[in-house]
């Protein structure tokens, strides 16, 4: 398993998901604090997360947040939680956590299964800058 500081918190997120990708370069522009690591769910780190966790890799389609020492949150609650990190004007997003989770989560995976065809399938690697390449794993 690997090892990031207990300050940190990691997302796994699924590495040629077009819509992941932009989310990803969103929290990048916006999380300050660096409080985000990132790694996809088809590399060796991602593989092992969800081995460590024991969620089974091939059923998997969902983002992860793990919180080092303490949980992790998959579908909808990922999001809510990754949202709760962020600065003050993404709080609107929590609007939809009045909503129960099946229905967050039933929302999440309609997305999820649907997220090839709608935003496209991501061919290259899109890290550039040297600066952000420290934060994934």
């Amino acid at each position: 398993m690997i090892s990031i500081p207990d300050s940190k918190k990691l997302i796994v997120y699924d590495g040629q998901c077009m819509l992941c990708d932009y989310w990803v370069r969103v929290l990048l522009r916006h999380d300050k604090k660096e409080v985000f690591y990132f790694t996809e769910l088809q590399s060796e780190t991602g593989k092992s997360v969800q081995k460590y966790l024991g969620i089974e890799y091939l059923k998997m389609d969902s983002i992860i947040l793990y919180v080092p020492q303490k949980s992790y949150y998959i579908k909808s609650a990922a999001i809510f939680e990754i949202v709760r990190s962020l600065p003050w004007y993404f709080n609107g997003l929590m609007i939809f956590k009045i909503l129960p989770q099946f229905v967050t989560d039933k929302i999440y995976a309609l997305l999820a299964k649907n997220r090839y065809r709608l935003f496209g399938v991501k061919t290259i690697c899109t890290i550039e800058n040297s600066t952000i390449k420290d934060r994934f794993i």
